[in-house]
């Protein structure tokens, strides 16, 4: 019988198993590996594995790193590319406008494994960052849509 297991990256939980078709360890999406893409995958999980070893420290980017980052994005926020020394924002439940806030955020989540590599890390505004949480996306446009969804469902607007 093929290993299947739940996968725990922190507080984010994956199904994992051994692909039939290339006998690889893969990540079950909507039932179906993502390595090739193989049969649907339709047995439950048999085992819990905690995926994420080692320090779960959070790891600090130094000044200089920011400023690259920032420099590298035109100072524009990754997501919606606002002006983040600039813009301003306000939702339907706010009574006043607030200012974005720069934060630099992990493309590859923390919670799923604690990679503090410079080149995982974007700047973005306090809003994005937020809504964009603990997810995974398979590409940065689809991370956009997401953010714009929720940002659309709770009348945010920039300014």
């Amino acid at each position: 019988m093929r290993k299947h297991v739940k996968a725990h990256y922190g507080k984010v939980t994956l199904i994992r198993t051994e692909c039939a078709e290339c006998l690889e360890v893969s990540i079950v999406i909507d039932g179906k590996t993502v390595c090739c893409g193989a049969d649907p995958v339709s047995e439950k999980p048999n085992a819990h594995e905690r995926m994420t070893r080692g320090s779960t420290r959070r790891f600090h980017l130094t000044q200089e790193q920011k400023a690259e980052i920032l420099e590298a994005q035109e100072r524009k926020c990754k997501y919606c590319d606002c002006d983040l020394d600039a813009a301003w924002y306000i939702s339907k439940n706010m009574k006043f406008p607030k200012k974005v806030k720069i934060e630099f955020d992990h493309v590859i989540p923390h919670a799923y494994a604690p990679i503090h590599d410079v080149s995982n890390f974007v700047a973005s505004c306090d809003v994005c960052n937020r809504f964009k949480y603990s997810h995974m996306f398979e590409d940065l446009e689809r991370i956009k849509a997401h953010i714009r969804a929720r940002k659309w469902k709770l009348g945010y607007k920039y300014m």
